[in-house]
């Protein structure tokens, strides 16, 4: 039953990223009629800046995820 709980919660999770880099694009492409292919690098780099955060630097991930922003 906890495998289950754990599977739908990571769902949950991969979910919301998708449907948030989602509405990114689109809030994006309406507001200038351009297409911002750069946004996906974007939270590429966001996302191993807070791995290298939270890995070398031993940062705890409340601090890590907000500096990455930074």
């Amino acid at each position: 039953m906890l495998d289950f709980i754990q599977m739908i919660v990571s769902g949950i999770a991969a979910g919301s990223t998708y449907a948030l880099m989602g509405m990114a694009m689109v809030i994006i492409y309406k507001t200038s009629e351009v297409p911002n292919f750069a946004q996906g690098e974007m939270a590429l780099a966001t996302s191993f800046f807070t791995l290298m955060l939270l890995e070398q630097r031993g940062l705890p991930y409340h601090l890590a995820f907000p500096a990455a922003f930074l």
